[in-house]
């Protein structure tokens, strides 16, 4: 069964269900590897937390919105601009 991105977006890793164990090592052999359960399961866990990190991360960056920067504010046509001078 395949699993679906959307099982990152909750926002506590343990109540996420997780990729079974005997999954994550059939992925983790394929490069010739052994790995014990405790092993797996860290390497599980770990990009657990990692996804969960990077998701903060990108709903963060959206709640602040657009930052425009102000050096990218390009004049058009219609508009002018008026340098501010001292006395």
């Amino acid at each position: 069964m395949k699993q679906s991105p959307a099982i990152l977006k909750t926002l506590n890793p343990d109540e996420t269900p997780k990729i079974s164990i005997s999954r994550c090592r059939e992925i983790l052999t394929k490069n010739g590897l052994a790995y014990t359960d405790e092993e797996v399961t860290q390497i599980r866990d770990f990009l657990y937390h990692l996804a969960e990190i990077g998701q903060r991360e990108l709903e963060t960056k959206q709640q602040q919105g657009k930052i425009i920067s102000l050096t990218d504010n390009k004049i058009n046509e219609y508009e002018t601009s008026h340098y501010l001078r001292t006395g």
